[in-house]
This record gives structure tokens, sequence and C-alpha cells, in this order.
């Protein structure tokens, strides 16, 4: 019984439609640009003051969520552009993507182990969160670099 696990071809155009967009609105709420209570709705909140007790635990506020939102489709987008299948799906393609998987997570532990030596405080939430996004950007480049070398090689022939 095979199982795929990968998301129909289509998903992949839809996924690069909504890069573009969504990086720049994260780009744009993180810069202050645009203000993040532009979308603003109450949500549930997890919070831990360790200096009071205020607004400590679990609350209900309205909170400003754009640059969430942000977050929510960039991570969309790039996980329809990483997990789409291919046209034509062969044994080839799919070690490509294992190859290029392991690759993209052995270099996204080494920027980890080597960011947690050298950035603290507050900057390394936001390096965090580089990282959260950085595996799938590696994964993409190095699939698509390989894929093309494989076309490229095969029609050398």
């Amino acid at each position: 019984m095979k199982k795929n696990f990968l998301f129909p071809p289509i998903c992949k155009r839809i996924g690069w439609i909504l890069l573009i967009p969504s990086l720049v609105l994260y780009v744009l709420t993180l810069g202050d640009v645009i203000d993040d209570y532009l979308l603003s709705f109450p949500t549930l909140c997890f919070s831990l003051d360790k200096y009071t007790t205020q607004n400590s635990g679990i609350t209900w506020e309205s909170q400003g969520m754009l640059m969430e939102l942000s977050l929510a489709l960039l991570m969309v987008s790039l996980l329809f552009i990483s997990f789409s299948r291919e046209r034509e799906e062969d044994e080839m393609i799919t070690a490509l993507r294992f190859q290029s998987f392991a690759w993209a997570v052995k270099i996204n532990a080494v920027l980890l182990i080597v960011g947690t030596w050298i950035i603290f405080g507050g900057l390394y939430l936001y390096f965090i969160i580089f990282c959260l996004f950085s595996i799938f950007v590696l994964y993409i480049g190095r699939f698509e670099y390989e894929l093309y070398q494989l076309k490229h090689l095969s029609h050398e022939e």
C-alpha cells in the first residue's frame, strides 16, 4: 500500500502566489511600517510574566494579529511549495526530496547551534523564527536546484 502525503501539483503555484504578499506583509509589520493592530480581535492569550502577577496565565484579550496572520500565511505558502507533488513524480524525485530534506535539516541544525552560541536577548526570538522558516527555504532551494540539474542532465543525453 503506497501512501502519498504530498499536496496536488496546483498547490505549488498557490504557494508561490501566497509567498510574496505574506513575506512583504511580515517584513512591513516587523519593521513597524504597518501597525500590527490594524487587524485586531479578541483571542486567547497564554502569558507568563515572571516579574509581576499581572496578566499572567490564560486570558482573553484583544491583540494585534496582523503579524501572526502574515506568519501563518508564510508557513502555509512554504508548506505548499515544499510538499506539492511534481507533475511527473517518480522514485528519483522521491529520492531527491529525501536527500534535499536531510541536507536542509543538517544545515538548519548547524545554524541553530551556532546562533544559540552567539545570539542573545530579544534578538534570539527573531532568530528562532528565522530558523523555523529557513529549513523550508533551504529545502526548496536545494530540491529545485537538484531537480533542475536532473532535468538539464536528461535533456543533454
